[in-house]
């Protein structure tokens, strides 16, 4: 089955900002990943947060949110303004996901 994984990147303490990465990973799996399982691969090990069938025979899974800045803000108190998206280690993450594997939205 063609499965194609979404996770998204916090950049700083919101729910969603227009600075968070989203990324991507197009796989072929023999079953069907289902809300709370745990997907591994090289990088990281991930929940499944959502599954979704597509019209175009791709299932979408939606994985839990890398939330390393949000809890960073969050531990910083910074909940107003908190962007680490131009930041090298905010970069580095990202990076960190491309060279496993992931691509860009």
């Amino acid at each position: 089955m063609r499965i194609k994984l979404s996770i998204q990147i916090h950049s700083g303490f919101s729910a969603l900002s227009s600075n968070d990465v989203l990324l991507y990973k197009k796989l072929v799996l023999p079953f069907i990943p289902y809300i709370g399982m745990n997907y591994i691969d090289e990088f990281d090990e991930y929940e499944v947060n959502a599954v979704y069938f597509n019209s175009d025979s791709e299932i979408t899974v939606y994985l839990k949110s890398d939330m390393m800045f949000y809890n960073k803000a969050r531990e910083e108190k910074n909940f107003l303004g908190s962007d680490y998206s131009k930041t090298k280690e905010f970069k580095e993450r990202i990076q960190e996901y491309i060279d496993a594997g992931w691509e860009k939205k």
